[in-house]
């Protein structure tokens, strides 16, 4: 049974589930007289009726008779909220039941009231109080379902502690972000606080305990968590402490966000901004500061002696130039490895760019440690390289600065570490150098003479120098070989010693190379056109490392032949043991593309390099040269006279033509000719002449004499040619040739 009608939208709609009439009756009567609260009551008088009406939801509020029939209101206040029900509902009942107030509020009862002890006043203010309880109830429900679609939703995980309780709640994502399943992971502090990496723990506590004591507004931290799968995780974790009205830490609960990949990035930022991305060793950044930190550091244990070696690849360009790029950084990479394995863990290797490296060594001795590890860093460099069916044979030159010197600033180590480099560089056979003073001046002029050669090219300031090649057994001139020299406007003549070194270090070796075989190639056909006999002369020309590599190599040497109208027989090009060394099976593939256009080629150098018999034969050259060194010490050395006599041996044996230079004394011109060399040249003989004093010489040695013939050579006295003005005397004075300095450009000899 229920009763209903049309009320007002601020009436409050109640229902009462009594099956006492009478009751009804009364409760209704008290309503009426309620004056600021407007009660609709609908009544229902059966436990069925009732759970029916209450599963409709139209009404606000509920009263539940105790008793009704078999069944009370406690069960039917049980069964509607299993069905849903969220409105209010108030229990009366006809007696004061000890531990019944209690029940029904454990039921979900909003109040609890005892038939005829209730006033209308008591009742306004109790149905008041149940409907802002139930608005509160659904608000925080509310509240809640929102926290609860927001954990679900976020990608953070959740954490709350009850610090009075020391228990932990967290979230399923926070879980799941470390790889374990709901119920995997306890309620205590410890789950969480065990598996931070132990090097962040006590940085972590530290920041957790000053934030809990209130020395911080709040709580953020970086730190690594052990991920289930055994790895560490970097999450960035935040917090907030709240306290109670006395000021006690109740509770702390925050957040915990997954950084892993943003540490990563950074790490990888890092790494770049401070190594070289080829080799992955220190750059130039990461050693300075290094550096800096070895010269601040106060002496310990070990003496505070620190050494820095400047090391810079010989002939790396050629490697670049003839076998392409990622050839060379194969190169760079493999000698990054053999430096990474010769150091100890405390030194430091690093990469400047291109092909100079430094070493940082800390705790030394002093010197002898230095010198000792240049040495070790030579010889490991020096063993040949495989890459992509290449045998490649480098060195390196490597200057020295050993501290603690009057240095205030890393940069000033690094400067004075490269000039000796650069005076070991130009010193054959110096494997390093250990800085001197006055090498910074020369560094100094280094640059100044550097900007100056740049400007000689550009107005044509070169010249170019020929000295004769003659027979040893008739020492009439054969050919020339031509060697640059520059015509300073203010420095006057200038020896290629002073400044090849500083033109293939900027890269103008390349033009003054091809514009001196060009030069020699007009200078050779022009003798040929308005001297007799003059046609039947050779040319050599040296090709210096860094030409060689180049891939239009042969193209220049086809052009200046063809420009110049030049027999390529009669052009000879130089090129020093050393360097087809580098690269023999790709030496080889030049060499006969040279050899196809028909000049001769010559192997300059020979004997203080590491030619093997098999690459020798291979080679397509018709002519070897014997290095000074040997012509110089054979007649005080056996054993350099010995091997003089084996390369003269082994030329003939090959079908090859030997040259001797450096020939300065009558006594070695002897021995020469007794070893039946075929051809020598030295300052016995001529100094490098001017272009209008080798055409003297050529007229003096083919022009018709007062006979009105020419001279038939093999009639002639077998006395050496003097030139005019010349002496066969030595005289240290003397320009060395170009073909030399170039080779001291490529490790060997000035």
């Amino acid at each position: 049974m229920s009763s209903r009608s049309v009320t007002p939208a601020s009436t409050i709609r109640v229902l009462m589930v009594e099956d006492d009439e009478d009751d009804y009756i009364l409760a209704q009567d008290t309503l009426s007289d309620m004056t600021s609260v407007c009660v609709q009551l609908d009544w229902c008088d059966t436990f069925e009726s009732g759970l029916q009406a209450i599963a409709r939801g139209e009404h606000d509020l509920y009263f539940l008779d105790y008793r009704l029939g078999a069944q009370n209101g406690l069960d039917l206040l049980r069964q509607a909220a299993a069905q849903g029900c969220t409105r209010p509902v108030i229990l009366m009942t006809g007696q004061d039941q000890g531990g019944m107030d209690l029940e029904a509020m454990r039921a979900g009862a909003a109040d609890y009231l005892v038939k005829g002890q209730f006033t209308a006043p008591m009742l306004e203010r109790c149905i008041r109080y149940a409907l802002e309880r139930a608005r509160t109830l659904e608000s925080l429900r509310l509240s809640e379902e929102r926290y609860a679609r927001a954990c679900a939703g976020a990608n953070d995980g959740l954490w709350d502690w009850d610090l009075q309780q020391n228990v932990l709640y967290l979230s399923s994502r926070w879980k799941e972000m470390l790889g374990f399943r709901e119920a995997e992971v306890g309620e205590l502090p410890e789950e969480w606080l065990s598996r931070i990496h132990p090097a962040d723990l006590r940085a972590f506590q530290m920041a957790l305990a000053a934030h809990l004591e209130g020395r911080t507004p709040h709580f953020e931290w970086e730190c690594r968590v052990l991920h289930r799968d055994g790895d560490y995780r970097w999450m960035l974790i935040r917090g907030l402490a709240v306290c109670d009205l006395e000021g006690r830490r109740q509770r702390m609960a925050g957040s915990q966000s997954d950084i892993t990949a943003r540490k990563r990035a950074e790490e990888q930022l890092l790494h770049s901004a401070f190594h070289d991305t080829l080799t992955g060793l220190p750059n130039r950044a990461l050693f300075m500061d290094r550096l800096g930190r070895a010269m601040t550091r106060r002496p310990g244990y070990h003496p505070n002696h620190y050494a820095v070696l400047f090391l810079d690849v010989n002939r790396f360009k050629v490697v670049n130039d003839s076998l392409g790029h990622p050839v060379g950084d194969q190169l760079l990479c493999v000698l990054a490895d053999r430096l990474r394995q010769i150091l100890r863990s405390c030194d430091t290797v690093a990469r400047l760019g291109g092909d100079e490296f430094t070493v940082l060594l800390e705790d030394i001795n002093g010197a002898e440690d230095a010198t000792s590890l240049a040495e070790r860093i030579y010889q490991e460099i020096a063993l040949p390289i495989r890459i992509e069916n290449h045998d490649i044979v480098t060195s390196v030159s490597i200057g020295v600065v050993v501290g603690p010197c009057a240095y205030e600033r890393p940069e000033e180590v690094l400067r004075d570490a490269d000039a000796a480099m650069y005076r070991c560089k130009s010193q054959y056979g110096l494997r390093y150098q250990i800085f001197d003073p006055a090498l910074q001046t020369g560094a100094l002029d280094l640059l100044s003479l550097e900007n100056e050669l740049r400007r000689a090219v550009e107005r044509n300031e070169l010249v170019v120098h020929y000295q004769p090649v003659v027979r040893v057994d008739t020492q009439h001139v054969s050919g020339f070989e031509a060697l640059v020299r520059w015509q300073h406007p203010t420095r006057g003549l200038i020896l290629p010693g002073e400044f090849i070194q500083a033109a293939e270090e900027t890269g103008q070796i390349v033009p003054i190379g091809h514009w001196v075989l060009r030069e020699a190639c007009r200078q050779l056909q022009e003798w040929g056109r308005d001297l007799p006999e003059a046609d039947r002369l050779w040319m050599s020309v040296n090709i210096s490392p860094r030409q060689f590599g180049l891939r239009n190599l042969v193209q220049h040497v086809q052009d200046a032949l063809q420009d110049h109208g030049l027999a390529a027989n009669r052009l000879r090009l130089e090129i020093t043991e050393s360097t087809v060394m580098q690269d023999p099976e790709g030496s080889i593939n030049t060499l006969e593309h040279l050899h196809s256009l028909g000049v001769n080629l010559s192997l300059d150098d020979f004997g203080i390099g590491h030619s093997s018999l098999s690459y020798l034969q291979r080679f397509p050259v018709s002519t070897l040269k014997i290095d000074r060194s040997f012509i110089h010490r054979m007649c005080e050395r056996t054993k350099d006279l010995e091997l003089v006599r084996v390369i003269v041996l082994l030329a003939r044996t090959l079908g090859l033509r030997v040259v001797a230079e450096g020939v300065e004394t009558a006594d070695q011109r002897d021995r020469l000719n007794t070893l039946q060399c075929d051809f020598a040249q030295g300052f016995l003989f001529s100094r490098p002449l001017a272009p209008e004093a080798a055409t003297q010489l050529l007229c003096r040695e083919l022009l018709p004499q007062e006979t009105g013939e020419p001279r038939r050579r093999e009639e002639q006295p077998a006395a050496p040619y003097r030139p005019p003005g010349g002496s066969s005397s030595p005289d240290p004075g003397l320009p060395l040739p170009w073909r030399r300095v170039a080779v001291s450009l490529a490790g060997s000899a000035p």
